[in-house]
């Protein structure tokens, strides 16, 4: 199934680099969890190399493995509680003070859950799978590069 057709539309121009299933399973050792597929596709897609889309934020392989030290570490700072059997993924932390993740025990289209130090004290849902809070951030990316 393809999650990722309206963020891949949106962002066509662009010229990505993305991981190997072998770089994907081996992630998945590393992190001794199953990926979603949505998050299989996009690392597929532009996994290593974005084309300059999210430029400034830390999401790219193999980078994903230290975003879960850096999020337990800014979530610890901030007193923030996870809820007991709560498993997630950091996917995407913009200049360590936001970060984004979602759970690993969905695994087609995970709900996205948002952080913002100084704004939130705990993770919010936002009520949106990561492949529509993709396509978002790629229509922004989109609406934004044509000025």
């Amino acid at each position: 199934m393809t999650y990722l057709q309206t963020a891949k539309n949106f962002l066509k121009d662009l010229n990505t680099i993305g991981c190997t299933e072998e770089e994907i399973q081996e992630l998945e050792r590393k992190l001794n969890a199953f990926l979603p597929e949505s998050y299989k596709e996009f690392l597929l897609w532009m996994g290593k190399d974005s084309g300059g889309f999210l430029k400034g934020s830390d999401f790219l392989y193999p980078k994903i493995i230290e975003l879960q030290t850096w999020s337990q570490e800014l979530l610890a700072e901030n007193r923030v509680e996870i809820e007991k059997g709560f498993l997630y993924l950091t996917f995407f932390i913009h200049q360590g003070y936001s970060l984004y993740c979602f759970s690993l025990t969905d695994h087609n289209d995970p709900t996205v859950y948002r952080y913002l130090e100084g704004d939130d004290s705990n993770l919010r849902c936002l009520n949106v799978p990561f492949s529509k809070w993709l396509e978002v951030e790629a229509f922004l990316h989109n609406q934004y590069t044509k000025v």
